[in-house]
């Protein structure tokens, strides 16, 4: 065939111990040769160490099943080369009698090798492996005509058992199908001679002696019967009550037949929808006819429709066991799928239909929750949802790392109570029933890489216990190690609040038999690490007593059978660089191993106490040369312990200039707070300044803030306000203070422009008038309008007079609130299901200020299917009413 100019695509067979064998491998390739495509599926398995399945199953898994990498070449080359004729040659007989190489049934049928080679109008398909000439009938319409042709060497095989697809088979001495029982090796022994003549095929074996058998000529003129695909569709169990399909024939020009559920056959067309679906299984049938000929096996579809949901899960708990986690139960429900998690109104995660635990590790310190859940089945229906858990609240951060969860196994595989949280360490800490040889050789869980710290053991004794760990871990839930030993104990621990990368300080141990353990002796590098020990105990079952004081103890793992072999860890943040060890006693000697380890911690090391900050508002003063500068507002937060004492005092002043505080001493609280000012003479160098402000108690801060000197200007004012400070409700308008603007140098007046600066939210300033001059008496009242939603409090607002020169003053403005309340009468209403309640008037009244503001009513708390309506929406809240109904 090579010789009639076809092309040859070829790939390397792969290799055993480095040596080529023919009995390993997978060469595919496919060429042309006048009209038709050659496809060579070599591949084979050696017929040993094939573990739990065989050679076929082996083979088709890796080569011939759907989605394998040749499977998917082969079936685009099939699509993309309508040849007329096209024939497959394959390794292993798919229908075979010979007794020691059977059928390779992991090849046959519709949705595997033979049922793709039939779709695409393969004509015939040679196969070998088996020592003897078969021919046999097509499984099926559409599908090809196969052969083996395995009588070239080596010793011969027998057929026995013949087969109703036989259509002619000899082997040594015995024969099938229209065959006459050979009576020489030399009738067996053959080659096949295939001659190709347009759309004419003819197969003519030859025996040793050149004497030809069972020839057949095929004419592949006519047109294939077609094969109908089914595309696309509804998944097997959904519950959508309409459904669409998408197909196609594998011959062109064909017109399609479309029945549902039994019904008569109707023409369709790709695509094909139905609606109006009820619950239950559903079969959709499509058949294309194409030339003249029809499928005989039409595609089918067959899937589920459920639209009744699941019932609501019940008895949902949920217990605080960390700063960041939070463990939930529940009792599941018959059909759910998965659980959707539901955290204040928001859902978080999933677990699934078995489940009935999760653990939430992504709360936050200091926060508090509810839990709601609800049950989803396969067909994507929503229970109910469950009765709400009571609000939990976390713990404060701790200063350092902490332990999340922890989890056993007598098994080589823990299972943690829920998922890791990414970033976390995980340790595993092991006993394992051996000595030097069946070490743990590996820890797996599917993402992350793990390290080992240590492994201990008594030389020729079973004492071994390991610490294995992983740093800036991806989430998992399970944790696997690998190892030859029987027995193990495991034990799996997840901390927060460690270094991503070399959080490993050091690791220690020792092992020996006694009454007691101890791990030696180990220095952190610095205070705040946390320290991880474990104890391994072996050939005994007893219990071990953690006697190293501080560490919190995880619950010891035992293993009884094939042999004893506990575990014991312990944990604990320690505070300074002092020497650590872990260590245990038991009742009766036993052999041991103790270990421990040190992790770098992500915190930072504690604080000092009572500390404080210290700050300056604003971090900017101006003055002119022999005037006084604006002030800044000076606080002390506290950052740790307790609230002390601090003295205030100013460094870096220009020549001539002074300081003052108001008060002197503040409180470390971040409420307290002094007043300061720069005063300046007329001698005062003009420039800029960087002022350093030191507050000293227990221990000394500091802050800074610029100084600008200005110089004396031509007819130059000083701006003032009479009073100081005003006061102001929300929704309303304070008092007025006068702002004066007097001339201080020079002898012309000038216009000065007033504007007012640091007003708080939803507040304006008002100058009558908007400018005055420069001269005594030049005067504006200066009056604050606040809104109600101007935040109460006290706030600093700074006055702007623009002329020639630009001067400043401060007003202090206290805004007060406009306080109401809110009354339901009656407090109890009744409604019947499907009905609206009895009408409460919600009524507001002012209880502080003057003000009114528009208040808008909402109601929360509702129970499911319930709302609530107000009439009107929004009242005054100086009495207004309004009449709510629930329906």
């Amino acid at each position: 065939v090579l010789s009639s100019g076809g092309t040859y695509t070829n790939t390397t067979y792969c290799c055993v111990n480095g040596t080529s064998s023919a009995n390993y491998g997978s060469e595919w390739y496919a060429f042309d040769a006048g009209p038709a495509r050659f496809y060579v599926l070599d591949s084979a398995w050696g017929d040993s160490n094939v573990g739990t399945a065989d050679v076929y199953s082996n083979d088709a898994a890796a080569h011939f099943a759907p989605g394998t990498p040749e499977y998917t070449w082969l079936l685009n080359d099939l699509r993309t080369h309508p040849s007329a004729l096209k024939f497959a040659f394959s390794h292993y007989p798919v229908y075979s009698d010979s007794p020691s190489q059977p059928s390779d049934t992991a090849l046959q049928g519709p949705g595997k090798l033979e049922g793709l080679l039939g779709q695409y109008g393969v004509n015939l398909w040679f196969n070998g492996h088996a020592h003897i000439y078969e021919r046999n009938n097509p499984s099926g319409p559409g599908m090809p005509v196969t052969y083996i042709t395995g009588g070239g060497g080596s010793a011969l095989g027998s057929i026995s058992g013949c087969r109703p697809f036989d259509a002619y088979g000899i082997g040594s001495k015995t024969a099938c199908g229209a065959a006459t029982k050979p009576t020489s090796p030399t009738q067996v022994f053959h080659f096949l001679k295939v001659t190709v003549s347009g759309t004419t095929v003819t197969v003519t074996p030859t025996d040793e002696m050149g004497r030809t058998f069972d020839v057949k000529t095929y004419d592949f003129s006519n047109a294939k019967v077609p094969d109908t695909v089914i595309d696309s569709g509804p998944a097997t169990l959904t519950n959508a009550t309409s459904a669409t399909f998408a197909f196609h024939s594998t011959l062109s020009g064909a017109t399609f037949m479309c029945s549902l559920d039994g019904a008569a056959a109707a023409p369709c067309a790709s695509p094909r929808g139905y609606t109006g679906l009820v619950d239950g299984s559903h079969t959709f049938s499509v058949t294309s006819t194409s030339g003249g000929a029809t499928d005989p096996s039409p595609a089918t579809a067959t899937w589920t429709v459920k639209t009744t949901p699941p019932a609501a899960p019940t008895g949902l708990s949920a217990s605080v066991l960390s700063a960041t986690s939070i463990s939930l139960s529940w009792t599941g429900v018959t059909g759910a799928a998965s659980y959707d998690i539901i955290r204040n109104g928001t859902t978080i995660g999933s677990a699934p239909g078995t489940a009935s635990t999760y653990l939430d590790n992504t709360a936050s310190p200091s926060s508090t929750y509810h839990y709601v859940i609800d049950a989803r089945d396969g067909a994507g229906n929503v229970s109910a949802p469950s009765n709400q858990t009571p609000n939990v609240t976390t713990p404060a951060a701790p200063a350092g790392p902490t332990l999340v969860q922890s989890a056993g196994s007598s098994t080589k595989t823990v299972t943690l109570p829920g998922p890791s949280a990414p970033g976390d360490l995980l340790v595993l800490s092991a006993g394992v029933y051996t000595g030097a040889s069946q070490l743990i050789t590996g820890v797996t869980d599917g993402k992350n890489t793990w390290t080992k710290a240590k492994a201990l053991f008594v030389s020729g004794q079973y004492s071994d216990g390991e610490l294995w760990y992983t740093a800036n871990a991806a989430s998992v839930s399970s944790v696997t190690v690998t190892t030859a030993a029987s027995t193990v104990a495991l034990r799996v621990q997840e901390f927060n609040g460690i270094v991503a990368s070399s959080p490993l300080d050091a690791a220690g141990g020792t092992s020996a038999t006694s009454t007691s353990a101890n791990s030696g002796a180990l220095t952190p590098a610095a205070a705040n690490e946390l320290a991880v020990g474990f104890i391994a105990g072996h050939a005994k079952a007893q219990t071990i007593t953690v006697t190293s004081p501080g560490y919190a103890v995880d619950p010891q793992q035992s293993t009884a059978t094939p042999n004893p072999v506990s575990v014991v860890t312990g944990s604990q943040v320690v505070t300074s660089t002092a020497a650590q060890s872990f260590a245990g006693t038991f009742p009766t000697a036993m052999y041991w191993a103790a270990g421990i380890a040190l992790f770098k911690t992500s915190a930072a090391p504690p604080p000092p106490p009572d500390d404080f900050s210290l700050s300056a508002s604003p971090t900017t003063l101006t003055a002119t040369q022999g005037s006084t500068s604006g002030s800044a507002t000076i606080t002390a937060p506290l950052v740790s312990g307790n609230p002390q004492t601090v003295s205030l005092s100013a460094s870096g002043l220009p020549a001539g200039a002074s300081a003052s505080f108001s008060p002197q001493t503040i409180t470390s609280n971040g409420t307290s707070s002094s007043t300061m000012a720069i005063a300046t003479t007329g001698s005062t160098p003009a420039g800029t300044y960087t002022v350093t402000v030191t507050g000293t108690g227990s221990v000394s801060r500091s802050t800074t803030l610029s100084l600008i000197v200005n110089p004396v200007a031509q007819n130059d004012f000083t701006l003032s306000a009479a009073p100081t400070s005003i006061t102001a409700r929300q929704g309303g308008s304070s008092g007025s203070t006068t702002i004066s603007a007097n001339l201080t140098s020079g002898s012309v007046a000038q216009q000065v422009t007033l504007s007012a600066s640091g007003l708080p939210a939803s507040a304006t300033a008002t100058f009558s008038p908007s400018a005055v001059i420069s001269s005594a008496g030049g005067s504006a009242a200066l009056t604050i309008t606040t809104g109600n939603a101007t935040p109460s409090g006290t706030y600093q607002i700074t006055v702007t007079g623009t002329g020639t020169t630009t001067q400043t003053t401060t007003v202090a403005l206290t805004v007060t609130d406009n306080a109401f309340t809110v009354s339901a009468n009656p407090a109890s209403v009744t409604a019947t299901q499907g009905g609206t309640s009895g009408p409460s008037t919600i009524s507001t009244a002012l209880t502080t200020g003057s003000s009114a503001q528009q208040v808008t009513f909402s109601a929360s708390g509702l129970p499911s299917g319930a709302t609530a309506a107000f009439s009107p929406t929004a009242v005054t809240s100086d009495g207004g009413s309004s009449t709510m109904t629930i329906t």
